[in-house]
């Protein structure tokens, strides 16, 4: 299991939770937030009458798996992990699109203060210079604020971040 297999990653010693347990769990996380399961019943009868989803973004996935029958349930566990991945990674998106068009982001040759590096899904990796720390880290709030709208709801999916001597090594908070 997902709980085994990142607990030796993290510990190295793996965590074993008997799957009774792990299904009581599941109960009692279901039971608290009902809307889950309205979700999961609309996923599921959007996969079956359409095969696709269209996330927060506008893009729209097909699913080729099965929609029907024995393989339906593992189609609907793609699905139900879909929507969740493209928006974390179109509001990463929109803030490398808002750092990259932010006019006091640049120097008078026109260059980039913060410079992204890197961007993986829900990942952005940049640099600034350190004389410009503070302001950096304000204006990576500022970029991250990007409202957009899922199943209806206008959210802000918050960002975390640190800073620090490499990648490997952030440890300060943005």
């Amino acid at each position: 299991s997902n709980l085994t297999l990142q607990s030796y990653k993290k510990s190295g010693t793996p965590i074993y939770v008997k799957s009774d347990q792990v299904a009581a769990l599941q109960n009692c996380y279901l039971s608290r937030y009902k809307g889950i399961q309205t979700w999961h019943a609309w996923s599921e009868s959007q996969l079956v009458a359409n095969g696709t989803l269209t996330s927060a973004s506008g893009h729209t996935r097909i699913f080729f798996g099965r929609r029907f029958g024995d393989g339906l349930q593992q189609t609907l566990k793609e699905f139900l992990a879909d929507e969740p991945q493209q928006n974390t990674t179109w509001a990463t998106n929109l803030a490398m699109l808002n750092l990259w068009n932010d006019p006091d982001n640049r120097r008078p040759d026109g260059s980039l203060i913060i410079e992204p590096l890197h961007q993986v899904h829900d990942a952005l990796c940049g640099q600034w210079p350190r004389s410009c720390r503070d302001w950096a880290r304000r204006k990576l709030h500022q970029y991250f604020d990007n409202p957009i709208t899922i199943a209806g709801t206008r959210i802000t999916i918050p960002f975390d971040g640190g800073w620090g001597p490499s990648w490997g090594d952030c440890n300060n908070p943005i």
